[in-house]
């Protein structure tokens, strides 16, 4: 498992940090963490898992993504 940080724009409220696990949660994360004070996302996915998915993800719902670390 690798370590991801997102930068989210778009989130105005808890129920958008709710959102934004949700569907990073079924896009297949682990242990996501969702600051709304912060505009990121935290979380563990698969080594072979792409970004691209989680971004797309993230952004089918309505918010932005953009990677800020990936470790």
């Amino acid at each position: 498992m690798k370590t991801v940080v997102l930068r989210v724009e778009g989130m105005t409220c808890e129920g958008c940090v709710r959102a934004v696990t949700r569907v990073l949660e079924r896009a297949g994360a682990q242990q996501v963490q969702v600051s709304l004070e912060d505009a990121r996302a935290v979380f563990l996915a698969p080594e072979e898992e792409t970004l691209e998915r989680y971004i797309q993800a993230i952004e089918k719902a309505g918010y932005h993504a953009t990677p800020e670390e990936h470790m």
